[in-house]
């Protein structure tokens, strides 16, 4: 029986900025303001396209990556998260992508759909802040959540989040 590997990172082959300019994704020398500000919403708007937005995000915030625009988040958002992690150690959020089922067709869900998710997350010591990075949702939206303020949630919002996952390192 013959087996099939698939190479680390295959998912890259699939990114929609592999048809994209690259130096909108890597800033030029010097680069600030308004330009910096003009290319990162650029690149950001071909990651909101992607089919492997979340593989990307994933591997950039696992490598670490220092320079660049890696599934939607700038070097600053990569920073901002990986600071948000809790201290303890072998603790992240991941994306598993989420979605609901083909029978739930309802575009605005009412927000206890995501909130004991959202406070299972919070119970691990990570910020509104640090998982609404990871989502690729406004901070305002999280905290609205769980303070209970937000009357509603839209089902895209809602699969974002609810793909925010909680990993813990396996102790070798």
């Amino acid at each position: 029986m013959a087996t099939t590997t698939i190479r680390p990172g295959a998912w890259m082959d699939q990114g929609t900025c592999r048809q994209a300019d690259e130096t909108l994704f890597f800033h030029p020398e010097g680069e600030s303001g308004a330009a910096k500000a003009q290319r990162i919403s650029a690149a950001k708007d071909v990651c909101a396209t992607c089919p492997v937005l979340n593989q990307c995000r994933e591997y950039a915030l696992g490598a670490r990556e220092a320079y660049g625009i890696w599934g939607g988040m700038s070097e600053d958002g990569r920073s901002a998260v990986l600071a948000g992690r809790p201290s303890g150690p072998g603790r992240w959020l991941h994306i598993e992508q989420f979605r609901f089922p083909a029978t739930k067709t309802e575009r605005v869900l009412e927000p206890e759909v995501v909130l004991g998710h959202l406070n299972r997350l919070s119970d691990a010591g990570f910020t509104p802040t640090a998982i609404a990075r990871v989502a690729g949702v406004a901070p305002e939206t999280v905290r609205a959540l769980i303070v209970g303020t937000k009357k509603q949630v839209f089902r895209t919002t809602a699969e974002k989040l609810l793909s925010v996952r909680l990993r813990e390192a396996v102790a070798a």
